[in-house]
């Protein structure tokens, strides 16, 4: 009984993050003598949670020593090693748990989830499937079997499993973040996130004592762990430096791990970069509402090293989605999502829980100083025949489904002197789509694969495929805007989601319409006709080159003064105490 009374005191300290005092409670029971195998594990997971590895590691070991027969250490002391990626150990301990616990289904998904950063692709479908045997409704592994799955191109699953999660939608959902790759239904979209943040997220009702005086310097607050050599600051570093600092006063709020050389360069451009990384979570919210913040801009949603915890407990009296996560969150602590009248139309307004700022242009920043190499490319460079009508796409593999392939398959079938060029990302997933094109009467020698490149050559070598092919669920996104850069026309087919309809809303900012299609029979033919008609696709060549200089997506000063002017009307609306309403942003003059 005493014992379970300590056991009850120590969790509850464990599940109120109240760290400091588990130490102090542990420090009590060791000068009584009454430390066990359960107290050492727990205390590891502690300082697992704070990051502190190493202490991690001695106090999980000190448990193992302790009791060579008690499971959960092993996989808690995995799960460490898999934190700083000594997979090897990491698999050893997962399968040491499991051979003391076969139905432990969170060693199974640990184990799964190992096997898929080595690229073991096939073992971590099989660790999956049986962490999901042991527990159907532990949704995190339907998840990344899911993703898994997708990497590799194993599409006949995948949407079983999708079927089979989307019709138990009930008093649980799943990670938001799938149903963008997945799903291309905005209704369906909206329930998964609202139920996913009703469970997940408890809203806090906190009231800020920030002036409302409308003549001083408006504070703004980016939120990301991707202030680093990624898609998002791809987009984005260029604004931070454009950005009108007599008037707004600009923080990057950075929370990654990973640092390189994209996160020095914002850091000497931002004279307010600040690393949060290392906060815990109590104390990252009582720093957050210390810096009254007037509007926070999120950055990820729900994508993978998110925080957005931190804006269910209201840590600015304006809270906006913007970019990083292309779709609602569902959620009634996120006030805004910054957007457009393509990627949100009447038909699906009513599927957003934020109030809209429509932008006059496309809702994507683009940095209008990014480099292209000057590097002399050829075909030969990269296995490329010299004769033929090059197709492409460079959008992540695990977002080409079996209807994009199936349609790219009737393009080259019917457009003889054509191939396709992907990128390549693991062996199991070129030979599957090699497998499938052969299968489907296509030879496979007419798919070709490249690996991935630093920017600058990535972009010079756009130069060398003809048209861009999108896919559908989930469009080429910075994908899409790169190959514009780079003078690389991209036909897309406008879908029923915020994410699906990313490329037309990119295509419609540079006049490019006729470069959109609202069905696969006409995605087809288009593809088919441009590869056919050499006047017709150098007609829209030149007026690519012509728009990209001319009109707006490609001007990092316009949009940036446009999303300050959007900032001004919500400061305010909340300046003045006036409700929140959508907003449709004027194009400002420059």
């Amino acid at each position: 009984m005493i014992q379970n009374k300590m056991y009850e005191k120590l969790i509850n300290f464990f599940n109120q993050k109240d760290y400091d005092k588990l130490i102090d409670e542990y420090s009590f029971l060791k000068e009584k003598k009454l430390v066990t195998a359960f107290v050492l594990n727990l205390v590891g997971l502690s300082y697992a949670n704070q990051n502190k590895y190493q202490k991690a590691i001695d106090f999980i070991s000190d448990a193992i020593d302790l009791d060579p027969n008690f499971p959960d250490p092993y996989n808690n002391i995995a799960i460490v090693y898999y934190s700083i990626k000594e997979y090897s150990l990491a698999k050893d301990n997962f399968l040491k748990c499991l051979e003391l616990n076969n139905n432990h289904f969170q060693a199974a998904y640990g184990l799964a989830n190992t096997y898929k950063m080595t690229q073991e692709f096939k073992l971590a479908i099989k660790y999956y499937n049986q962490s999901i045997n042991l527990d159907r409704n532990f949704y995190p592994s339907w998840i990344q079997k899911i993703r898994t799955q997708s990497q590799i191109c194993d599409w006949n699953q995948n949407e079983k499993d999708v079927e089979f999660l989307c019709k138990n939608l009930k008093d649980k959902s799943f990670d938001p973040y799938l149903s963008l790759f997945m799903i291309n239904d905005s209704a369906l979209q909206f329930k998964i996130a609202k139920l996913y943040v009703e469970n997940k997220y408890k809203n806090n009702e906190y009231s800020f004592n920030l002036s409302r005086n409308i003549n001083k310097k408006i504070k703004i607050g980016y939120f990301s762990s991707d202030f680093m050599n990624h898609a998002t600051m791809h987009l984005m570093k260029k604004m931070f430096i454009k950005h009108n600092h007599d008037k707004f006063d600009i923080y990057c709020y950075s929370y990654g791990k990973k640092k390189d050389e994209v996160t020095e360069e914002i850091k000497k451009s931002i004279t307010n970069f600040k690393d949060i990384s290392n906060k815990s979570d109590d104390d990252l919210i009582v720093y957050l509402r210390d810096q009254k913040i007037d509007i926070a801009i999120d950055l990820k949603g729900f994508c993978s090293e998110n925080k957005f915890f931190i804006f269910s407990r209201k840590i600015a009296p304006i809270q906006v989605s913007y970019l990083g996560y292309p779709g609602t969150t569902g959620a009634n602590f996120i006030d805004y999502i910054i957007a457009d009248n393509v990627l949100i139309n009447e038909e699906n307004r009513k599927f957003f829980s934020e109030k809209i700022i429509f932008m006059p242009d496309s809702y994507q920043v683009n940095d209008d100083g990014k480099k292209i190499s000057n590097i002399k490319l050829s075909r030969e460079d990269y296995g490329l025949p010299k004769d033929t009508f090059v197709f492409c796409c460079f959008n992540k593999i695990a977002k080409i489904h079996k209807t994009e392939f199936d349609t790219w398959l009737n393009i080259l079938k019917k457009s003889a002197k054509s191939i396709l060029w992907l990128l390549s990302e693991n062996d199991i997933a070129i030979n599957n789509l090699k497998k499938y094109a052969k299968k489907n009467g296509v030879d496979p020698n007419r798919i070709i694969f490249s690996s991935k490149q630093k920017l600058d050559v990535h972009l010079a070598r756009h130069r060398l495929a003809d048209l861009f092919l999108d896919t559908f669920t989930c469009n080429a996104h910075t994908t899409a805007s790169d190959a514009l850069w780079a003078e690389l026309p991209i036909i897309t087919k406008s879908g029923n989601t915020f994410a699906s309809r990313v490329a037309s809303s990119l295509l419609t900012s540079l006049g490019l319409d006729e470069l959109i299609t609202y069905n696969i029979k006409d995605y087809e033919n288009l593809a088919i006709n441009l590869s056919e008609n050499k006047n017709k696709l150098n007609t829209i060549n030149n007026k690519l080159k012509k728009n990209k200089l001319s009109m707006s997506l490609f001007n990092t000063l316009k949009f940036t003064r446009n999303i300050e002017n959007a900032y001004s009307i919500i400061y305010d609306k909340y300046s003045k105490n006036e409700r929140t309403a959508d907003i449709k942003v004027d194009k400002v003059k420059i």
